[in-house]
């Protein structure tokens, strides 16, 4: 599976997956999947109509993992793939990282969808790093000492440029 490519979430074999995984032991005897892991949403925002509110949607989903990339839709799928991965890491008796560059507004979308057994915040919706499970997210753009993707790139000198400004 690990093939530089974008998987549907519809095609995904979490086992398949996690059987692919590698590991790497650390400190206190806990296992840590020694591979990258992130997240990511596109959104849209809007002015509902009935409250004047703004408003925003989650319209795609991304979850990459060791250079696969599976994205759905609902948010549901998601749900359904940390549940997945998480149980499997159960068994493997195993902890994965998953990094959200700006986690305070990916956050808000997937706050309520889980029983988390860990939030830490810097400030009020500021996350730093929340567990779920085997699996903690953490807010690469903290660590990264507040540097936006588009930075990170150029330094990097990666191939791939972030899209910037009014798309």
């Amino acid at each position: 599976m690990v093939n530089h490519s974008m998987l549907p979430y519809s095609q995904l074999s979490v086992t398949r997956l996690v059987n692919e995984l590698y590991f790497k032991e650390r400190v206190g005897g806990k296992k840590w999947l020694n591979i990258p892991a992130a997240f990511d949403t596109e959104t849209s925002s809007f002015i509902d109509e009935h409250d004047l509110k703004e408003s925003a949607i989650v319209y795609v989903w991304m979850f990459g993992i060791c250079g696969t990339v599976i994205y759905g839709r609902e948010l549901s799928e998601f749900v359904d793939l940390i549940h997945a991965l998480n149980s499997a890491l159960i068994k493997l008796d195993s902890r994965l990282i998953v990094y959200i560059h700006f986690a305070k507004y990916d956050f808000s979308f997937i706050k309520y969808l889980f029983e988390w057994d860990k939030v830490f915040l810097k400030e009020n919706r500021d996350v730093l790093f929340a567990d779920y499970g085997n699996i903690e997210f953490r807010d690469s753009l903290v660590l990264s000492g507040g540097q936006s993707l588009e930075n990170i790139g150029k330094k990097l000198r990666v191939k791939t440029e972030k899209a910037v400004g009014n798309l």
